[in-house]
């Protein structure tokens, strides 16, 4: 049993370092000509999942989704505009919101799922499957 025992752990030992190796691959840079935009900010659309985080307020703080319409609810924050606006620009308005009921509330925004640009991604791909023009 001891022999199994080290004949295991060497193979395990082995494995673990194929599999970290494979982390170690390195992109190659993006070529001189591409379009990257250096001060890019996500705007928010309808069913991205956003996070509020209220510091010092756990039982405020929850994770929500855009609805179709624009619009979030979430505890003490009712009916509030969210989709187009920035992580940021969405912070100070639950900021806002929330200060009717919390004293100086510091709200985070933070996106947990970005169902927007799937959406537009899956659009675009039936698009080039059909043979649509994409504009």
């Amino acid at each position: 049993m001891n022999v199994f025992a080290k004949w295991l752990g060497s193979i395990l030992g082995l494995l673990m370092a194929v599999v970290v190796s494979g982390c170690a691959v390195s992109y190659p840079p993006l070529p001189p000509e591409a379009d990257v935009p250096e001060d890019y900010t996500y705007i928010i659309g309808p069913g991205d999942s956003v996070q509020m985080f209220v510091w010092g307020n756990p039982e405020v703080t929850q994770s929500v989704v855009v609805r179709p319409d624009g619009k979030i609810t979430a505890p003490l924050v009712e009916e509030l505009p969210a989709s187009g606006k920035t992580p940021y620009e969405l912070a100070r308005d639950v900021e806002k919101e929330l200060s009717k009921y919390v004293r100086n509330p510091l709200v985070t925004i933070l996106l947990v799922a970005l169902w927007g640009l799937i959406v537009n991604k899956f659009v675009w791909l039936v698009k080039l499957v059909v043979g649509t023009r994409v504009r």
